[in-house]
């Protein structure tokens, strides 16, 4: 049995469902991973001007004993776990990638991830407030017609000066997004429409939008 066939409801079908495409997944921060780069570059730069080569072999340059060399030394290190954390960076959403999955079922849409465990989030199509699609840099140079929806289900985090600012969900790096922006767009519509004008309720000649679910 799949992972996502236990949080799945026996009537719950599943109308589509993607993961990310591999290079536009990883390195979709890919500006934090040259920032990585280039502080360890400046760093290996910093410890390579204090070895010295004699004799064939490597001697460390005497570092003198005082207060500001301690305090370099601690600016490095401070250097350092940036650097190390965004080189890895990708590393992190090659393992992310294995376990994420994007579903639209006929109830709700369902977003599996995790790196050690496996976690899910799902909201149902009328907690939909906005859809917006993303194509990257990253999605021109590694994607293959691949782009990012990010949803705007109404949740919200703190901003500037306690600003209230949406917190999208993302469906990052998929491929085809416009088609399945659209795909979402229209399954979010039918169900609104449904909840508002239920089929025993509607005229059997209506010029109005005809949706697709049964209630």
């Amino acid at each position: 049995m799949k992972q996502i066939d236990k949080i799945l409801n026996k009537d719950e079908k599943i109308i589509w469902q993607g993961t990310p495409q591999l290079l536009p997944f990883m390195f979709k921060n890919i500006s934090y991973f040259f920032i990585g780069l280039i502080l360890s570059i400046f760093i290996s730069l910093i410890i390579y001007s204090r070895i010295s080569f004699e004799n064939g072999g490597l001697k460390v340059i005497e570092v003198l004993d005082t207060p500001f060399t301690y305090l370099f030394g601690f600016i490095i290190f401070l250097f350092t776990i940036p650097a190390v954390f965004y080189l890895f960076e990708p590393l992190y959403f090659l393992l992310l990638r294995k376990n994420t999955l994007y579903i639209f079922t006929d109830k709700r849409v369902l977003i599996q991830s995790g790196v050690i465990g496996i976690d899910y989030e799902s909201f149902d199509y009328d907690q939909i407030r906005d859809l917006e699609v993303n194509i990257t840099l990253v999605d021109k140079i590694f994607g293959k017609n691949s782009g990012s929806i990010f949803i705007d289900i109404g949740k919200v985090t703190a901003g500037r000066g306690g600003r209230a600012i949406p917190a999208y969900l993302g469906l990052e790096g998929i491929t085809n997004p416009y088609a399945v922006c659209e795909q979402l767009k229209k399954l979010s519509y039918n169900l609104k429409s449904d909840e508002k004008f239920p089929n025993e309720k509607r005229l059997k000649e209506n010029s109005g939008y005809q949706t697709e679910i049964k209630s």
